[in-house]
């Protein structure tokens, strides 16, 4: 079996802090993962190129591993991609209130 292991934004996901949407308590990092045959409807979601100088691709069952964040408190997992959504919003908001708060339109 081939392994295939992503890493995402390993920056961002490392090296800052996170909380949780939820409870705000602050996220941790885990490792996820999943065997994905080469063969079935869901490979089309993964990437089974094993080198990208080569133009190589894996065949049959393929682990794929990548990071996702996880609040141990409240136990909700969260991916990358969405944490990173979240945080954006988070802070569009904050940039906002910001703005109305210096127009005087709020306290």
């Amino acid at each position: 079996m081939g392994v295939q292991r992503t890493w995402k934004n390993p920056i961002y996901t490392h090296f800052f802090k996170h909380t949780c949407q939820a409870c705000g308590g602050f996220l941790k990092v885990i490792q996820v993962s999943k065997v994905v045959n080469s063969k079935s409807p869901e490979a089309k979601k993964f990437d089974f190129d094993y080198s990208s100088t080569e133009g190589g691709k894996m065949i049959g069952d393929v682990k794929f591993i990548w990071d996702e964040f996880l609040c141990p408190t409240c136990n909700i997992q969260t991916s990358i991609k969405e944490q990173q959504k979240i945080e954006n919003e988070q802070k569009k908001m904050e940039r906002e209130k910001e703005r109305l708060s210096k127009q005087g339109k709020i306290n």
